[in-house]
């Protein structure tokens, strides 16, 4: 079990309940999905200046924020975003996270995680990047 500091004081504070098995990826995942939702700028710009997601990531959001024929959110959908999300699975093993609304509501995303030299990123969210398998239903 690896448990960053991050990881420990998250999983006794109010950001979510980050499961033990968890790496700290997980909570990366929480707090970039938090930020994006919660965010006062433009998406493109928000992502150009996140530094919790890989430069993959940036150019498949870029890509699909271009080519979207609709209003639908590339990372969130067309959810109702709640205003806290929680790690509702993750698995050491896996890169794959998965995030829910903290209220109970029926929002649901998932992230992909990789564990780079920078730290841990954000290489996939939503329809960005990620396999149809993967994305939340």
């Amino acid at each position: 079990m690896r448990i960053s500091w991050m990881g420990a004081v998250c999983l006794v504070s109010a950001c979510g309940a980050v499961q033990a098995e968890c790496d700290p990826g997980a909570e990366v995942a929480r707090e970039f999905v938090s930020g994006y939702a919660l965010r006062q700028e433009p998406a493109m710009v928000h992502i150009g200046r996140s530094t919790l997601v890989t430069e993959s990531f940036k150019q498949s959001f870029s890509t699909a924020a271009m080519s979207r024929a609709s209003d639908t959110d590339p990372v969130l959908g067309t959810q109702a975003v709640p205003s806290a999300v929680k790690v509702a699975t993750c698995d050491a093993k896996s890169p794959w996270v998965t995030l829910a609304a903290a209220d109970g509501s029926a929002f649901k995303v998932t992230v992909k995680v990789l564990n780079t030299p920078q730290g841990w990123r954000v290489d996939g969210a939503g329809a960005v990047n990620m396999p149809a398998r993967a994305v939340a239903r």
